[in-house]
């Protein structure tokens, strides 16, 4: 019931601030193209990594809800680990397997 009326009182106040803001910016913010660039492309990772963190934050809240405080702290110290070793596993994945390919069209495979 917290969460929705946090939601609810958010949702007001941004209408009321969107439509009568307290102070008016007149700030106007020029990009050069490579900053534009690379602002439409980092917008979709920016979003991606967003959706990624409410989906950890989902998955701990839920296990609090279904199991005790114990198995919530060790899920919670457990899985950034996993994470780390995902960032370490994933680049050697995208250096493997164009290797391997390559040789395996060559008919080189048992040098893989």
């Amino acid at each position: 019931m917290d969460l929705l009326s946090m939601i609810f009182t958010f949702g007001l106040m941004s209408v009321y601030f969107i439509k009568r803001p307290p102070v008016e910016l007149k700030l106007k913010l020029k990009f050069s193209e490579p900053t534009k660039q690379l602002i439409r492309y980092s917008l979709p990772l920016l979003i991606t990594s967003t959706l990624l963190n409410i989906m950890t934050w989902t998955a701990t809240m839920m296990l609090g809800y279904y199991k005790s405080a114990e198995v919530v702290g060790v899920y919670s110290a457990v899985s950034p680990l996993v994470g780390f070793l995902g960032m370490l596993i994933g680049p050697m994945g995208f250096v493997y397997v164009p290797v391997v390919s390559k040789l395996w069209g060559e008919n080189r495979a048992g040098l893989v």
